[in-house]
């Protein structure tokens, strides 16, 4: 995939770049879930994609169908090259699980949650917090549905 002089600037204009190994934050627009959006109809037909999958783009060409951009440091706005790799959902999944990432869900009236971002624990700090949702979303990296659900007790009670 080629990337056009305007496409580049204007992908680097949206990050903050320091050292090879630190982080790379993504500075524009951010998905509730933590990942870094970008709009660009040239490439996609939707014309979003997150920021990180770019990144990789760019420097190491296509994305094999199938396969993820993972990161290797954990923070979903990073788009820093050094700190993505490709893998299989299986390999996102075993990561995840490695790093501590993976919490075993539980059953709550007729659902059962299978493997969530929260706990019973989690569920009870964020039904305390009085952050504002946008807040609580990047806080605790899940969507807005999922807060309303805890704070109005319809999971995790």
């Amino acid at each position: 995939m080629e990337f056009t002089e305007e496409q580049l600037k204007r992908f680097w204009d949206k990050v903050k770049i320091g050292k090879p190994d630190e982080c790379w934050e993504w500075q524009a627009s951010i998905h509730p879930l933590g990942y870094g959006n970008i709009r660009m109809r040239s490439i996609s037909k939707s014309g979003q994609l997150r920021a990180h999958r770019v990144s990789y783009m760019i420097t190491n060409g296509e994305i094999p169908e199938g396969l993820f951009v993972c990161h290797k440091c954990d923070n979903r706005a990073c788009v820093n090259p050094n700190h993505l790799f490709l893998g299989t959902p299986k390999d996102n999944s075993e990561d995840m699980s490695k790093k501590g990432r993976s919490i075993k869900g539980r059953k709550t009236g007729r659902k059962v949650i299978g493997y969530s971002k929260i706990n019973k624990e989690i569920a009870d700090q964020i039904r305390n917090d009085l952050l504002p949702y946008s807040q609580l979303i990047k806080k605790y990296g899940v969507c807005k549905s999922t807060i309303s659900y805890v704070k109005n007790n319809k999971i995790w009670n």
